[in-house]
């Protein structure tokens, strides 16, 4: 056997213990040595020690070098998301903080733990119990704050009726934990995807970033469909407008927003009779131009709130663009709607500014200038605001 063919099976041997989680006492057993003898008598087995202090050493470094030069500009997606998220959650902190001391209060307490229970099955819930968070995990943080959502009714019962110093939660921060549970559960989707060990995770990062990127531009897109400085020309893929998701989920919004158009029946008993009040009142509805009417306004008992909202999206489109740098479209929309109702609605909650630091960070930089105190060679930091807060459209419509 030529040294080539030597160093090759060598390699094979080596690899079939380390995948196999053999012991290297194996090149020296009776049976193995036989059967390696039958299959090739001119190869020689190495010794034990050769295979645990030469091969497989080389073959380990051979591979640690192979994969090192293909990641070692990579960084773990996983640890990026964990402190992306981590500092987020700062803006939370005073909500989060008392959901941990309530979480504690329950961990510490047998009593109020079973009490926790006893009214969860009263209430027909699950008996949950809280979790608590691990400092150096994110997703923990999410899955203390989304078990005491689970909980929500027995965990605001149950602390009424102990007596405890924890400082329950008001329904604005009730709505906050929801919220930051809403928006941290793809995250802790592509965190939990990115930390398996036993299946490929590195052909999976670009489709789940290009998945968080989606899950976060739908309402982008929206905004930018709404704005009428832009519409249609902010897209920038060949598609048609009608099919675009953005339109399609404008559409079913507004369909939502779409008020009945039947009026309520006048109260019982006060009907009002014919020829009373003069010539001000409304004339009453003709049986005679009935048919005429339905078919020239449509009748509203039958009308279809979806084709209504799809007229209207169609007819929004179709007004010309405003000037970007001149008109201002939160002004647009105020003239405009009494013509889009549904639109306006839906428009009210995605035409916001977005949330940013730099006012803030400009205000405390010039503080010193404009007040005439003396400048601190401390640096000062406004507080991070990136994915929780959000500044609504500021007219009233």
């Amino acid at each position: 056997m030529t040294s080539a063919k030597q160093k090759s099976v060598d390699e094979e041997l080596a690899k079939m213990i380390a995948s196999d989680f053999q012991p290297f006492s194996i090149v020296e057993d009776k049976g193995f040595k036989t059967f390696v003898k039958a299959l090739n008598p001119t190869y020689f087995l190495p010794s034990r020690k050769t295979v645990s202090q030469t091969i497989i050493p080389k073959l380990f470094n051979a591979e640690h070098a192979f994969w090192q030069d293909r990641w070692t500009h990579h960084p773990c997606l996983a640890h990026t998301i964990n402190l992306m998220v981590k500092d987020a959650l700062r803006v939370v902190k005073p909500t989060v903080d008392k959901v941990k001391v309530i979480v504690k209060f329950f961990h510490k307490s047998t009593v109020a733990t079973e009490k926790l229970k006893s009214t969860q099955r009263q209430m027909g819930m699950p008996e949950l119990r809280p979790k608590q968070e691990c400092a150096t995990r994110w997703n923990s943080t999410f899955y203390m704050l989304k078990r005491i959502l689970e909980s929500k009714d027995a965990i605001i019962s149950t602390l009424a009726v102990i007596n405890t110093r924890c400082d329950t939660l008001s329904q604005e921060e009730w709505e906050t934990v929801k919220e930051v549970c809403t928006v941290l559960d793809p995250f802790e989707e592509v965190t939990v995807e990115m930390s398996a060990e036993r299946y490929v995770t590195a052909s999976k990062m670009l489709p789940l970033c290009k998945g968080l990127q989606w899950k976060y531009n739908t309402v982008l897109s929206e905004t930018i469909a709404l704005d009428p400085r832009f519409k249609k020309l902010a897209f920038s893929d060949n598609r048609a407008l009608d099919d675009h998701e953005a339109l399609q989920r404008i559409t079913a919004a507004a369909a939502r927003c779409n008020p009945s158009s039947l009026s309520a029946p006048p109260p019982e008993g006060q009907e009002e009779e014919v020829g009373s009040g003069g010539g001000s009142q409304e004339p009453q509805a003709s049986a005679v131009w009935r048919l005429f009417d339905e078919r020239a306004t449509g009748d509203t008992a039958t009308r279809n709130p979806t084709a209504d909202a799809i007229l209207e999206v169609r007819s929004y489109l179709d007004e010309p663009l405003i000037q970007r740098a001149e008109e201002d479209p939160l002004n647009w929309w105020k003239a405009k709607a009494s013509s889009y109702p549904c639109l306006a609605k839906v428009m009210v909650g995605r035409l916001c500014i977005v949330p940013t630091s730099v006012p803030s960070e400009s205000l405390l930089q010039n503080w010193p200038n404009n007040h005439g105190e003396e400048k601190s060679d401390k640096p000062i930091q406004a507080e991070k605001s990136g994915v929780f807060e959000c500044q609504p459209a500021l007219r009233t419509f």
